[in-house]
């Protein structure tokens, strides 16, 4: 069941079975919803934030447990919680990231052992990047430091020390109707109804499919440290 899930919802990727109790820290955790879900299944969760108001919006919905700054922040002046931990997720972060190869081992000296981390970045090799190419919606420059795909994200995943146990792609919501959008605008302003719900709704089913067949405009990695 929990397989299934994170499948059909790539955010709800554990990457393995889910004890009682797991320590789990969600790197770049938003609002912290992922944290809340973890922490009403029982697990001691974390998030780590750089933007304030969306950490104010957490504290708002009740949610103390996610901090805010980066994580290199907060690893030096002692904030962050005391490991090790069981999970890390770094959800649409690395990317971000202006040295991941140091982000990455900062995460890898966190994790108990066999522990594992769940990475997810934009798949610069997906069949709707290669079709829009610089039109695609996941490059969002200059927001976006790195790009990657298959190779490069295993190649900086083995660099910091960890053996990927899977890598699949899936659906990035939102990215083919925005693709299509700036495509189509001829290098003008984009109409922006790329953003809108029904179009997202329709354009959904296209988007998992893709994913399942390899092509998804989204990677998900698991990872253990290697040995």
């Amino acid at each position: 069941m929990a397989r299934a899930l994170g499948v059909a919802i790539p955010e709800a990727e554990t990457g393995g079975p889910m004890r009682a109790g797991m320590r789990v820290l969600d790197v770049g955790a938003g609002t912290g919803s992922a944290v809340m879900a973890f922490r009403e299944a029982g697990h001691a969760a974390w998030g780590v934030e750089p933007s304030a108001r969306a950490v104010e919006v957490a504290r708002e919905r009740g949610n103390t447990w996610v901090l805010e700054g980066s994580l290199d922040v907060l690893l030096h002046d002692g904030s962050l919680p005391d490991g090790p931990w069981d999970i890390v997720r770094m959800s649409q972060v690395l990317e971000h990231v202006p040295d991941p190869l140091a982000t990455l081992g900062a995460v890898r000296n966190l994790l108990a052992p066999g522990g594992r981390l769940i990475v997810g970045v934009p798949n610069i090799r997906s069949l709707i990047a290669r079709a829009t190419r610089g039109s695609w919606d996941g490059l969002e420059m200059p927001r976006h430091l790195v790009h990657y795909d298959r190779d490069s994200l295993r190649w900086v995943l083995a660099l910091a020390g960890f053996r990927v146990a899977s890598m699949r792609t899936t659906p990035l919501m939102g990215v083919l109707p925005g693709s299509i959008d700036a495509r189509t605008a001829g290098g003008g302003r984009q109409r922006g109804w790329g953003d809108a719900l029904p179009v997202r709704l329709l354009a959904y089913p296209l988007e998992w499919g893709l994913g399942l067949i390899g092509q998804g405009d989204g990677l998900l990695a698991v990872a253990r440290a290697a040995k």
